[in-house]
């Protein structure tokens, strides 16, 4: 359990100024008696934005490490440190694209690496040596529109791609790692029923190296999550998810993922609740099926997995903080493994 103490959230702070922005928080991981110390600087003002970071935390895991065959705990000291610079390709009132470029390095410091005594009769087992330098390329395209009376993003076309490579000759890495992640959004309206949309999203990715220190891919249903936690600390779900089948169901070294979408409105209300701080802005619906699969090696079109199902969602503001969207919806897998799954969750859809 990671708990903030009062002390230490005396140093959380975020300071903005000129462009410039600075963050860093410290909590107390009271089960570890150790501390989490996060920072990060940007200047967005430059024509090319930079960005560092560092963290100092303490991870304390028994998922690999054997003692006389036995799970043991390896308790670690991790320094991380990186940074970035982007370099926007255009920039205008309808679209942006950008390309950034980072390194991010992983220092780790075992505490406690033997413990086996010389003549244990099962020989031990320790986590790979982690660490890491990787360089990062992140380029990402953004060109969609959306009005006020909008129920989600209503045309337009964004796409990302995230490439992260380790290697021992030119990152400085104890590992070799490459991991490929890229996905496409497209909204197109819906001729002549306005803030009626149809949304598109396709997204992949492929990772090589020690499965144990680089991207493992699972698709699945949502996580069970309490809606008043996630309504009090802003916790969100995003998109990824293949509804309609339990939770990481399917894993593996690459996945492919689709999902379309028709969005309308509902209820147009823009009311509040007498005097509490919540206002209840519009509610709208969606209609959706997913198709995906998670796999190593190569893809087979006979493990691919399909669901269909509905959404309701609600936009809120909450104690005049910022918007939220709560979804409230039923999946139904249609393919082998498929479950109906009920659901409501905080966050935004693709």
């Amino acid at each position: 359990m990671r708990l903030s103490l009062p002390l230490v959230a005396g140093l959380c702070l975020f300071v903005s100024a000129c462009g410039g922005s600075s963050a860093a928080q410290g909590t107390w991981d009271v089960g570890l008696a150790r501390p989490h110390i996060a920072a990060t600087v940007s200047d967005d003002d430059l024509w090319t934005p930079v960005s560092v970071d560092a963290e100092l935390r303490t991870d304390r895991s028994d998922a690999v490490r054997r003692t006389e065959g036995l799970p043991d705990f390896q308790q670690e000291t991790v320094l991380s440190a990186g940074g970035s610079i982007s370099l926007p390709f255009a920039r205008s009132l309808r679209f942006a694209s950008s390309l950034t470029l980072g390194y991010q390095r992983e220092f780790h410091v075992v505490e406690n690496r033997l413990t086996s005594p010389p003549d244990a009769r099962t020989p031990p087992v320790y986590p790979p040596d982690a660490n890491i330098g990787a360089v990062t390329l992140d380029w990402g395209y953004v060109g969609i529109d959306s009005f006020r009376d909008s129920v989600s993003n209503e045309r337009g076309f964004t796409s990302f791609l995230h490439v992260r490579h380790a290697d021992k000759t030119f990152t400085f890495s104890s590992q070799d790692i490459t991991e490929a992640v890229v996905d496409a959004r497209w909204f197109v309206p819906v001729p002549g029923l306005g803030a009626h949309v149809i949304g598109l999203y396709l997204s992949g990715g492929y990772a090589i190296g020690n499965p144990l220190l680089r991207d493992n891919f699972f698709l699945g249903g949502f996580a069970d999550r309490d809606i008043t936690k996630d309504l009090l600390n802003g916790s969100r779900s995003g998109a990824g998810v293949l509804r309609g089948y339990p939770r990481a169901a399917l894993q593996g070294d690459g996945f492919a993922l689709s999902t379309l979408e028709y969005r309308f409105p509902l209820l147009e209300l823009e009311r509040g609740f007498s005097t509490l701080p919540i206002y209840l802005d519009r509610v709208h619906g969606a209609l959706f099926t997913d198709f995906g699969d998670a796999f190593t090696g190569a893809p087979d079109a006979r493990g691919f997995k399909a669901s269909v199902g509905v959404e309701l969602r609600a936009q809120i503001t909450l104690a005049y903080y910022g918007l939220f969207l709560v979804r409230a919806g039923y999946a139904r897998g249609v393919s082998r493994g498929g479950v109906d799954q009920p659901y409501v969750i905080l966050g935004f859809p693709y």
